[in-house]
């Protein structure tokens, strides 16, 4: 029994902290939209330790205004309205909601912006169909690739409810942190590595541990979701495969 209640203790820890990650995605978004900056390579990683920073101390506050306010946030599925009605009646009420409706909404839109530009970058290299990297000619957006994950994504969203969807979603979003991590570490290796523009203190064990931890969590954490998470990966590969085979690939712009 005690083997049983440490495993199931040991998946609730997994499954909090993807609760957590997702909390925290969108940061990978700065760098999928870097190319766009002026000077990615100094403003980037000052932005996302700064936004991180920002991020937890907001966390923090609302944490403890929720302590502070009910004495037990878990005993309602609505928290901050609650926050909201006990020291402001329903004018509280109201403006949690709008104030909820407009994070949804800023969270569907950088969604919405980051997700074709990397199907855009993908294409350019010739790592998906050239169609996907088509740029509209009046308004210079990726408007296929715009198209094509809008509709994947509201199809998801249909067929899915709300916790399965952000499991899968922070399910899928730590799979890309932990190959993230193995290319840094092979990266770090090669001797005809770009130079760095951000030295991370021992960044081939930090790598390394994080990979470790997002698998133990992954595989803990995302049972029921790992295999949509295969197939998703599985037809990705597919297409990637096809790709290659069939010689759609857009070569990707050389300077002069």
């Amino acid at each position: 029994m005690l083997i049983g209640s440490l495993n199931l203790a040991a998946v609730f820890v997994a499954f909090t902290i993807l609760i957590f990650v997702f909390a925290y995605t969108g940061f990978e978004r700065g760098g999928v939209l870097a190319g766009e900056a002026r000077d990615p390579q100094r403003d980037l990683p000052f932005g996302l330790l700064v936004a991180l920073a920002v991020t937890t101390v907001v966390y923090a506050l609302v944490m403890i205004v929720c302590m502070g306010v009910l004495g037990d946030p878990s005993a309602t599925d609505r928290p901050l309205a609650e926050v909201g009605r006990e020291l402001f009646g329903p004018v509280g009420v109201a403006a949690i909601s709008a104030g909820a409706i407009a994070v949804l909404s800023g969270t569907v839109m950088v969604a919405t912006v980051g997700m074709p530009r990397m199907l855009l970058a993908m294409a350019e290299q010739g790592q998906l169909p050239a169609v996907l990297g088509a740029i509209h000619p009046r308004w210079r957006t990726p408007h296929v690739a715009i198209m094509l994950s809008s509709a994947v994504a509201f199809g998801c969203a249909l067929a899915s409810d709300l916790l399965t969807a952000l499991t899968f979603s922070t399910a899928a979003r730590v799979l890309c942190y932990i190959l993230c991590c193995m290319a840094l570490v092979r990266l770090s290796r090669r001797p005809d590595a770009p130079p760095a523009r951000f030295k991370l203190p021992a960044r081939a064990f930090v790598a390394t541990t994080a990979a470790a931890v997002f698998v133990v969590v992954l595989a803990l954490g995302a049972i029921k979701e790992l295999p949509a998470l295969a197939a998703a990966l599985a037809i990705g590969l597919s297409i990637y495969g096809l790709t290659a085979i069939t010689g759609l690939r857009r070569t990707a712009v050389q300077a002069p």
